[in-house]
């Protein structure tokens, strides 16, 4: 797992004493402790107190154990009563995820402000560049009034000392759809009937006071007691420093009865995809964009309907991938294990698929387990992956499998879209009313750089770039 920072490495703590305590059939028994054992006495405390910090703690297992903090109705219900309800549940119910109030900050309003750098120079292009009359100089320094000020960022354009920073709210800032809006106390609130549920504000807040709420201990509950088929994503090739047959062993270890790689179902949408595209370039349709990005077409389901009917209509890499074990296995549960939040919302919406993992929950599973890697080298699996298929987590994976079978119709006319943000939005918004579009086909990603920029993952980019091009070579040697 990534741990960059502080949020991080608690988070991970956290859910390995979860996933240790399920193992060891003692989750009820041992909840209660984890803030304590946390946050001991006499330990510094990161907020105001020990107390506030425990308080906190508690609420992030509740949405590590599947909670929803804001159904909550009784603050003394103690965390054994979640623990409860999270062996018992069989269904997880929307949505994936949850906002921890005491952990938010109340942030304040995004907005721009004027540092000790500032001169009080005589040329002053603040104030002749400000449209609305907000800076006056005080003194020696600019002073920006925060009720005029527009946040146009002009006088941060022309300050020639640098002096003017924006200061923004993380959260708002990474969500791509403005799903996220403050209430009276400044806390923040997730607008669900907007949010298209791809973790950027997860990922993006210091204070990890957004969850995604969790399936770890629904799996790990029945682990080696059911008949249960591991969905590996393509992007898992990238997260660990071994072979993908290593981890297939290493999943086999824990108790799933097969591991079923996604791979092949991006095989099958490649294909699929292929023969739509030409379908649709013979019947002088303009443009198609891909369908692989969850996040994306929750997008377009509830910000640009008029995209969809240029969206391709096959299904993601993970429908194909459970249907098929579906038809195969029917007695089998199908957990997807991936980078993504939005496939655990794809998960809910689809009856093929049981649980859904992300990558940082199957690692922690890893280390609960006492699963080294390390210690499976040379281990083979038998895995069904093509080298297209493998590739389709990294930006441009879809698009190359598609030129490999489209490439005459593909000249110098593809577009790719490797983060959804204000501006990829606005082009997006935009394509339905073109006359003359950009591109025949567009790839879609809602991440930065594709799956591998997930917001569950555990390596890195580049490293994970690297790994899964080695994965690639390898499988177009085979």
């Amino acid at each position: 797992m990534i741990v960059t920072n502080n949020a991080s490495a608690l988070k991970r703590q956290l859910m390995l004493e979860v996933a240790k305590a399920t193992l060891a059939g003692t989750l009820l028994e041992d909840v209660e402790h984890i803030p304590v054992r946390v946050r001991p006495r006499g330990e510094e405390s990161t907020r105001c107190c020990i107390w506030r910090d425990r308080a906190i703690i508690r609420y992030r297992l509740i949405a590590i154990l599947g909670g929803r903090i804001e159904d909550e109705t009784d603050e003394v219900k103690p965390l054994s009563d979640y623990a409860k309800e999270a062996l018992a549940r069989t269904v997880l119910e929307k949505p994936i995820l949850t906002v921890l109030d005491e952990s938010c900050t109340a942030c304040i309003e995004a907005n721009y402000f004027v540092t000790n750098a500032c001169k009080g120079c005589l040329a002053r292009p603040c104030t002749v560049h400000c449209p609305t009359n907000a800076i006056s100089i005080e003194g020696d320094t600019a002073k920006i009034v925060p009720s005029a000020c527009i946040n146009c960022g002009k006088c941060q354009q022309v300050c020639p000392y640098h002096a003017i920073i924006f200061v923004p709210v993380p959260c708002q800032e990474a969500c791509p759809v403005d799903a996220i809006d403050k209430d009276s106390r400044g806390k923040i609130v997730i607008d669900f009937d907007r949010c298209i549920m791809c973790g950027k504000c997860v990922r993006a807040c210091p204070f990890t006071a957004v969850m995604d709420r969790s399936q770890m201990v629904d799996v790990l509950t029945r682990l080696g007691r059911v008949e249960m088929n591991a969905l590996l994503a393509p992007a898992v090739a990238g997260q660990f420093d071994s072979e993908i047959e290593q981890i297939s062993v290493a999943a086999r270890k824990m108790g799933f009865d097969r591991i079923i790689e996604v791979a092949s179902g991006a095989d099958a949408v490649a294909e699929h995809e292929s023969g739509e595209f030409r379908e649709r370039m013979s019947a002088a349709e303009p443009f198609m964009t891909t369908s692989c990005c969850y996040a994306y077409t929750e997008t377009v389901r509830k910000h640009i309907p008029e995209l969809k009917r240029f969206v391709a209509k096959t299904g993601t890499p993970l429908a194909m991938t459970a249907a098929r074990a579906r038809r195969e296995h029917p007695s089998a549960l199908n957990v997807f294990i991936g980078p993504c939040i939005a496939k655990k919302q794809e998960g809910m919406d689809n009856d093929d698929v049981d649980y859904v993992l992300t990558f940082e929950e199957f690692a922690t599973m890893l280390e609960a387990y006492g699963i080294d890697l390390k210690d499976l080298a040379g281990e083979k699996a038998d895995l069904e992956g093509g080298a297209l298929g493998r590739g389709f987590p990294v930006t441009g994976g879809l698009y190359k499998a598609i030129s490999h079978r489209c490439s005459d119709l593909l000249t110098g006319q593809t577009a790719r879209i490797e983060t959804l943000d204000a501006k990829s939005l606005k082009l997006l918004k935009a394509l339905p009313r073109m006359k003359n579009p950009p591109c025949k086909l567009m790839e879609v990603m809602c991440c930065y750089r594709g799956c591998i920029g997930g917001p569950a993952v555990v390596a890195e980019e580049p490293v994970a770039d690297k790994r899964i091009s080695k994965l690639v070579e390898r499988s177009l040697v085979k």
